[in-house]
């Protein structure tokens, strides 16, 4: 049996926000046959063997969910009303692998063969590699583990994708809207939801 590759990846998944666009909590909303929190983690676990869930506002509904799945580690990041970037520093913590994905929350339409692609397409090297579609960047990022130490000592920067984006990057081509798609307003919500109906 061919063992898939992804499998020696982590994949941070930041879920600690107060979805305060939205006007309701995010993860837990329905999306397909689930929630948007739980398409996120499922399409993730086809290609990586943990998801790092790392959670602030409401967090313990989240650990309630998840805290009996081996390959989910839900994280409780304390800082997490200073914004999006101090999540992705708690997550990068608990990375053991040597790159890791950087994924939001609120992207549930990413296609699983978009990890596979960036994962068959990025350099093996120090390079942080970001999925384009229609020359707009998006999710997962793949981010190497020599990254961490910059990750963690990252200050000074609005979010995450700033800060990525001022490293060393490489494009690489999806045919994957979803990687775009993410869940800020009612209308995305409902937009999103009715394309991908089961």
């Amino acid at each position: 049996m061919e063992i898939n590759p992804g499998k020696e990846f982590d994949c941070v998944v930041l879920a600690a926000g107060f979805s305060s666009r939205m006007g309701q909590w995010k993860p837990i909303l329905p999306y397909r046959d689930t929630t948007i929190i739980d398409c996120v983690i499922r399409t993730a676990l086809i290609n990586c063997r943990k998801t790092i869930l790392v959670c602030g506002y409401r967090w313990s509904e989240l650990y309630a969910r998840y805290r009996k799945r081996d390959n989910v580690e839900v994280i409780f990041n304390n800082r997490y009303a200073e914004g999006i970037l101090s999540s992705a520093r708690k997550g990068a913590e608990f990375v053991s692998t040597d790159r890791f994905f950087l994924v939001l929350a609120d992207l549930p339409a990413i296609e699983p063969d978009t990890y596979k692609t960036m994962i068959k397409h990025s350099p093996d090297d120090i390079l942080v590699s970001f999925p384009v579609f229609n020359g707009k960047r998006g999710h997962p990022v793949l981010v190497p583990g020599s990254a961490i130490p910059m990750i963690l000592e990252a200050k000074g920067y609005e979010n995450t994708r700033e800060f990525l984006e001022s490293l060393t990057c490489v494009d690489i081509e999806v045919n994957d809207p979803g990687i775009l798609e993410d869940i800020d307003s009612e209308q995305d919500y409902f937009r999103l939801r009715g394309r991908h109906a089961l």
